[in-house]
């Protein structure tokens, strides 16, 4: 689609954390913060593996039409808004997402980088301010916001004083401030959202408990309107407290949202639970195998009704450990806190010597990096300017160290004052500042092919005027040639940071001062190994003179590395050269990785031999397309630096900010030891420790409470034994009863601290103190209150479930089995008139494990027989039982017969177990599974309707009557049914 358009070029599109170029671009119209319905983009675009990059873009939309810029870089988010964001957002709220820029014909937005960090700032601003006057704040978003205002402010000024340089380099570091900021004001923003979205969960349960406990209508319409109406107050209340309906520009929508998850939970709940019955009937259908249903909704149901009931007889114990849960969550949520901060983590690397005080930044896998990192690191460290009041409080700590030694201290007024007299302090924006240099020295790689391909660079020995007549090939007379593996791009500055002249045999390393004597011009020049001098034939006296073709670029030869450059390390321990991908890959395909250091996390890489490559200036490299891989800074005191500035001063003073705000990995050498330097975000709980004493006693409380209300209900104990509850049930009533405290205390211990901080808020009473009621560390508090109290109910519970059955045992305890035979009487008893369905229902279980592929057991020779003389029932049957690698067979008679004496219409039920094969422990140990598998049967037998019962008692009655045809071939008499 095309239509009438202009341009918008937009610069320095780095990001200034992770210094990578931002590519992808989003246009906004600044009237609906919507895409334009017509724009189009022009964004950067890198190769795969390639450093260089254009971070240039143009936005192209209708003339004047407003519109807002965003750039992200994958997973990392958003990095750069253009917004037009002013100091008038605070003051009307429709304003502080920026008004958005005019487009012009052939506009741009000068100075990208200072016009993005002010619209940044002032979002955050606005947002921070507006989360503030709800008591809602962040320690490290507060010091990364004021970072960011401090350098914007020195930006400024630097534009008054028409020093662009330096408002561009301070802009940049503002801009990596507040970056890093800005996830942090979205994230608190939602963290409150997302707290409310708890409580309000929690409030569906709460309004039906406060229901139950107050009103406790019988009829099930007044219930529901009782419940709904308590659960719109409580909302209407903390609609009125929480701060997350007033930063929301939409407040309804977080009802709305919370009632549509609701809905959505309810539908899919009942959906899943329609589909299993389905899939039982239609499991049951086709191979007649049941699954006890155990109704757990139903139960837990009738759980919480039984508990809550019990807790209306006793309305005062009931409302005393309610306020005592409500004061406890107060106490806890308002005494905890979680905290945020950026900490820079250092890491030693024991089996590293340092060969230099200073850092080294590369990737830790050798991928490349972009070139923005080295235009970074040039602005940041080659000329640093150093706060003298830090400078100050650094002389301060050396002092004490100097005094503890019993050394004399430093004259700090003196130093700081002849340092002014020299010139070494200059006054910024009213400030004095300490300017100091650093030795910077990137390196670059090339290749001919693809990472872990076979990679050759041509080099050949060519004539120029100073050397007419090179050395030639003596067998064909064509030049001498040699193939490389890489080329290695170093700058002039190299030796001042690694010494890498110290291992020249012969020659000097390049400097574009002595190009002068050159056959080639700047920077056509090489260094080359001593390996591959010697068979170019390339002699001392040929250094400065003789030339070699590469690409067909003439380079001078200027030196020769020795034998000894292959022990050169940087302060990451490794090499130099390049990293020999192929030997790499040979290496991990025979099951190695390498050398590993950082428990694992640091591999060390394989490098190609110095014979095998040749070394150019760094600039001539990245042309050929090479990519930057590797930047170090030296930070030994230079000659216009101040004495008594150590390397490890600057290195501290130098590395403390810079944590702060890139996001990159230091390998640093600091005296004589080498550490690695990463920044973190780290989250700390505090203030537990100080609530251990009021927990316990909550918890001792709870206890207390729930092994009264045990010891008061020993007949109810006893009742529900008897109605045929299960232990487990029986203690599900005390822990339901738990839960309505633990909801209960939670909802209105949150409801109280909020009103109290929204109160000590409004009035201005807080002093200082923060009562973050609205993140999610109230949400962990809270989770730990309801734990304590469950926690407490854990051993009341389990003694009413041992109450339910005090005198039997609480597990049936196996016969030993007499030699190969084992004989069971089940404890289950069936009248007459099902005996012979049971059985029709059990030979039914036995024959859908014939398979097998079945996973508890699988069955043979199925049969079932009838004895009308003994009037009893038999199914036998060969069983194999799991695991199968055990061998474990046996043969089993299920007989079902009367229990005889006064009780005629009792069936009992017995088995008699067979030995076949497999160990005896393995036998007894395997055969109380498949004896639990028969009880849940006999269990499942127990659940069925009459009518059930009876279609499997007219199976077995028609069953056994085609029997009889089948043998006597006779009309069968039919007794009629009892």
């Amino acid at each position: 689609m095309t239509f009438p358009c202009v341009s918008t070029t937009i610069y320095d599109l780095v990001d200034q954390r992770y210094l990578r170029t931002l590519r992808e671009l989003e246009v906004f119209d600044a009237l609906s913060d919507s895409p334009p319905e017509k724009f189009g983009v022009s964004k950067p675009w890198q190769q795969e593996g390639v450093s260089a990059a254009e971070p240039i873009a143009l936005v192209y939309s209708e003339p004047d039409s407003r519109i807002k810029i965003g750039m992200a870089y994958g997973q990392i988010g958003k990095r750069l808004l253009l917004i037009k964001a002013t100091k008038s957002g605070m003051k009307n709220p429709t304003l502080y997402t920026g008004e958005g820029f005019v487009v012009r014909e052939n506009g741009s937005i000068r100075l990208t980088p200072y016009v993005v960090v002010r619209d940044m700032w002032w979002l955050d601003e606005n947002r921070s301010r507006l989360y503030k006057r709800f008591g809602i704040s962040s320690d490290r978003l507060d010091k990364l916001h004021q970072f960011a205002n401090e350098y914007l402010n020195r930006a400024e000024a630097a534009l008054y004083q028409n020093d662009y340089q330096q408002a561009l380099k301070l802009a940049r570091a503002a801009w990596g401030y507040e970056s890093r900021a800005y996830p942090d004001v979205k994230r608190t923003g939602n963290d409150v959202v997302n707290g409310i979205m708890f409580y309000l969960a929690l409030l569906m349960p709460f309004a039906y408990f406060m229901e139950r406990l107050i009103f406790g209508f019988p009829n099930i319409h007044k219930q529901i309107l009782a419940t709904f109406g308590i659960f719109l107050l409580v909302f209407y209340f903390l609609s009125q407290v929480h701060p997350a309906f007033q930063i929301t520009t939409t407040p309804i929508i977080i009802l709305i949202a919370f009632i549509v998850l609701a809905l959505t939970v309810i539908v899919i709940s009942i959906i899943v639970r329609k589909f299993e019955e389905q899939l039982e009937k239609i499991r049951q259908q086709g191979n007649k195998v049941y699954k006890a249903d155990v109704g757990r909704l139903s139960a837990s149901s009738a759980a919480f009704s039984l508990g809550i009931s019990n807790m209306r007889k006793r309305k005062g114990r009931t409302i005393l450990t309610c306020a005592t849960l409500v004061i406890l969550t107060f106490t806890v949520i308002s005494f905890t806190s979680v905290r945020t901060f950026m900490h820079p983590n250092r890491t030693s690397l024991p089996q590293v010597t340092p060969r230099y005080t200073g850092l080294l930044i590369r990737d830790q896998y050798w991928r490349p990096l972009e070139e923005p990192v080295l235009n970074s690191i040039l602005n940041d460290m080659q000329k640093t300017q150093i706060s003298v009041d830090d400078f100050e409080r650094l002389l301060a700590q050396k002092n004490n160290i100097l005094l503890r030694q019993e050394q004399d201290p430093i004259d700090i007024p003196n130093t700081i004052a002849t340092w002014q007299e020299n010139g070494f302090i200059q006054n910024v924006d009213e400030e004095p500042v300490l300017t100091v240099q650093n030795v910077v020295a990137p390196r670059s790689w090339y290749q001919s092919s693809g990472t872990g391909d076979q990679s050759f660079v041509q080099l050949t020995r060519s004539a120029n005027p100073q050397d007419p007549a090179p050395a030639t090939n003596p067998l064909t007379g064509e030049a001498l040639k040699f193939a490389a593996n890489m080329l290695v791009g170093m700058s002039e500055s190299e030796p001042a940071v690694t010494g890498i002249d110290r291992y020249l045999q012969y020659g000097k390393w390049f400097n574009r001062e002595d190009a002068a004597n050159w056959p080639t011009e700047w920077p056509y020049t090489i260094v080359l190994p001593k390996g591959m001098a010697d068979l170019l034939k390339l002699t001392e006296s040929d250094m400065g003179k003789a030339t070699i073709s590469v690409y067909g670029a003439d380079f001078t030869v200027v030196g020769v590395l020795g034998i000894g450059f292959k022990d050169l390390t940087d302060n990451d321990g490794e090499e130099l050269t390049p990293v020999d991908y192929q030997l790499m890959q040979q290496q991990q395909s025979r099951g190695g990785t390498g050398d590993e250091t950082l428990e694992g996390e640091l591999q060390k890489y394989l490098h190609l031999t110095p014979d095998s490559i040749a070394i150019l200036p760094y600039e001539v490299v990245m042309n050929q397309g090479g990519t930057l891989r590797s930047v170090a800074v030296n930070m030994e005191p230079k000659n216009e630096d101040p004495n008594l500035l150590a390397a490890t001063d600057k290195l501290d003073l130098i590395m403390a900010p810079l944590m702060n705000r890139i996001a990159l990995d230091f390998f640093v050498g600091r005296g004589k030891d080498t550490y690695l330097y990463s920044s973190i975000g780290m989250t700390s709980f505090s203030g537990m420790g100080n609530l251990f004493v009021p927990i316990l006693i909550a918890a001792l409380i709870v206890l207390n409470t729930m092994l009264g209300a045990v010891y008061e209900r020993v007949r109810e104990i006893g009742i529900y034994s008897s109605v045929g509850l299960a232990p487990i049930h029986i203690a599900f009533l005390f822990l339901a009863e738990a839960c309505v405290y633990a909801i209960v205390g939670a909802v209105l211990g949150y409801l109280m601290g909020q009103v109290i901080a929204t109160t000590l808020v409004h009035f201005g009473w807080l002093a200082g103190l923060t009562l973050n009621y609205s993140s999610m560390s109230t949400v962990v508090a809270t989770v730990i209150v309801m734990i304590v109290v469950l926690l407490s109910t854990l051993y009341p519970a389990i003694k009413a479930s041992r109450m339910a059955v005090p005198d039997i045992e609480r597990k049936w305890k196996l016969p030993e089995p007499e030699g190969d035979v084992w004989h069971f009487n089940l404890p289950f008893t069936v009248l007459a008139e099902e005996a012979l369905g049971l059985n029709v229902f059990m030979r039914d279980y036995f024959d859908a494990h014939a398979d097998e592929s079945a996973s508890d057991f699988y069955t043979d020779n199925v049969t079932f027989s009838t004895s009308e003389e003994e009037d009893s029932h038999q199914i036998g049957m060969m069983v194999w039982l799991a695991p199968y690698d055990l061998g474990v067979s046996q043969s089993i008679q299920f007989i079902t017969s009367p229990v005889g004496g006064e009780e005629e219409d009792l069936y009992k039920i017995t088995l008699d177990v067979n030995r076949e094969s497999g160990e005896i422990a393995s036998w007894k140990r395997v055969n109380r599974r498949f004896l639990n598998l028969l009880r849940k049967q006999l269990l499942i037998w127990r659940t069925f309707s009459v009518d059930v019962r009876a279609e499997f008692h007219e199976r077995g009655r028609t069953e056994n009557t085609e029997t009889v045809e089948d043998t006597t071939g006779l009309e069968p008499v039919i007794a009629p049914a009892d």
